[in-house]
C-alpha cells in the first residue's frame, strides 16, 4: 500500500509545473490547502478535542505548521525552477528524516547507513556547487533561490511527518491529524495569497479543478495519510527507500511528458544521493 501511494504521488511536481505556468502560486497554495479544508473538516472537528491534551495538541499544531510550510516553500521551489530540479534536490528527504527520527527516536544509525548518508549529502553539493565552479557550460542549469527553497521545505517536511507520527502514538488517528493540517497551512497561506497574488493569473477551468482535487484530496488527504500510517509501522530507512522510488518516478515524468531538461551535474548529484 506504501509503494502505491509513493507512485501516486509521483505526478504532483509535474502537476504544479503546469499549473503554475499560468496560475498565481499563492491562488493555488490556497485552492488546494482550502479543499483539503472542507474535505477533511469531521476530521478537523473530531481533532479539535485533542488540541486541550498537551500531549498530543503540541504534536498537531506543530506537525501543521511544518507541514503548511512545507506545502508552500515546494510550490515556490517548482515556480521558481524545474519540477526535475526540485525532485532531484527532494531526494534529500528522506535522509533529513532519517537524522531527525534518530534525535526522536533514537533510531540505530549504522556505518554503513552514515556512508549513506555522507554520499546522497555529496550529491545535492554535486547539483549545487558544480554549476557554480563550470558556469560558463552551456548545459548547466543552477537555480539558487529554488535549491534554498527546497532544503526548506524537506527540513519542515520532516518535522512535520515526525510531529503527526508522535501524535498518533499519543492516541491522535492519522487521518485526525491530517485533517488539521490543511487548515493550519490555510492560515499560514492566506496572508501571503492577500499580499503577493496575482489577480489576473486565477483561473478555474477544468483542468485547473482536476489539478486542485488531485492535490488537496489525492496528495495531500489520502497518499499523506497512507505514507504517515506506513512509516509508523516499517520506519524511517523503509520509508526513504520508497520515497526514493517517488521522486526517481518524479524526474523522469517531466522529462517525457513536458520537455524539461537536465544538466550532466543533476545526473551525476542525482545517481550519488540515490546511490546514498
Amino acid at each position: 500500500m506504501a509503494l502505491a501511494a509513493v507512485l501516486a504521488a509521483a505526478p504532483h511536481a509535474m502537476v504544479v509545473r503546469i499549473v503554475v505556468d499560468s496560475a498565481d502560486p499563492y491562488y493555488w497554495i490556497v485552492s488546494r490547502l482550502a479543499l483539503a479544508s472542507i474535505v477533511m473538516l469531521p476530521y478537523a472537528l473530531l481533532t479539535t478535542r485533542w488540541l486541550t491534551i498537551r500531549r498530543a495538541g503540541k504534536h498537531i499544531v506543530s506537525g501543521g505548521m511544518a507541514m503548511g510550510a512545507a506545502i508552500i516553500l515546494y510550490t515556490l521551489a517548482i515556480e521558481q525552477s524545474q519540477a526535475s530540479y526540485v525532485s532531484i534536490l527532494t531526494m534529500l528527504t528522506p535522509i533529513i528524516m532519517i537524522i531527525v527520527s534518530r534525535h526522536y527516536y533514537q533510531e540505530s544509525l549504522t556505518h554503513r547507513k552514515f556512508a549513506g548518508i555522507a554520499l546522497a549529502m555529496l550529491g545535492a553539493l554535486v547539483v549545487v556547487i558544480a554549476p557554480l565552479v563550470v558556469g560558463g557550460y552551456a548545459g548547466s542549469l543552477f537555480y539558487p533561490l529554488a535549491t534554498v527553497l527546497v532544503l526548506l521545505q524537506s527540513v519542515c517536511f520532516a518535522i512535520g511527518f515526525i510531529s503527526m507520527r508522535q501524535a498518533n502514538e499519543a492516541g491522535v488517528p492519522v487521518l485526525s491529524s491530517v485533517g488539521l493540517t490543511a487548515p493550519i497551512g490555510l492560515l499560514m497561506a492566506l496572508p501571503l495569497f492577500l499580499l503577493f497574488a496575482d489577480a489576473s493569473r486565477m483561473p478555474f477551468d477544468t483542468s485547473y479543478v482536476l489539478a486542485v482535487v488531485y492535490s488537496a484530496i489525492g496528495l495531500a488527504v489520502l497518499i499523506r495519510a497512507v505514507t504517515i500510517a506506513a512509516y509508523e509501522r516499517i520506519g524511517a530507512v523503509s520509508i526513504a527507500a520508497l520515497t526514493y522510488v517517488e521522486n526517481l518516478v518524479a524526474i523522469v515524468l517531466p522529462l517525457l511528458l513536458i520537455g524539461e531538461i537536465v544538466s550532466l551535474e543533476m545526473i551525476a548529484g542525482a545517481a550519488l544521493i540515490l546511490g546514498g
